[in-house]
């Protein structure tokens, strides 16, 4: 027994998948950029503070978050002194091992 087709081949197979879902790929793109369209601004100032350790430890990432949102004007203030959260006045302060006020 054999089989015999007339006319052109099927496409091969990953074709064919990606015939099927390039749809589905185009409404996932639409979605995603209709919500980068509508995002909120994010600006404005943040003062963190934290160890020297942290910093060496961490710089990457906050180097990556002023890379991602670059309307941020981040002031990052290391020290290894004990620091008044308070009195310092950061948005955001990070500190590990036992707590020294309150």
């Amino acid at each position: 027994m054999s089989l015999v087709r007339h006319g052109a081949a099927d496409p091969p197979l990953p074709e064919r998948f990606y015939e099927g879902i390039r749809t589905v790929l185009a409404d996932i793109d639409l979605a995603r950029n209709e919500i980068v369209a509508s995002a909120v601004k994010i600006d404005g100032n943040l003062r963190i503070g934290a160890s020297n350790q942290f910093g060496v430890r961490h710089v990457s990432a906050v180097a990556a978050f002023m890379a991602r949102y670059p309307e941020v004007n981040v002031e990052l203030v290391l020290s290894d002194q004990l620091v008044d959260p308070q009195a310092a006045g950061p948005d955001l302060m990070l500190r590990f091992g036992q707590q020294a006020f309150w």
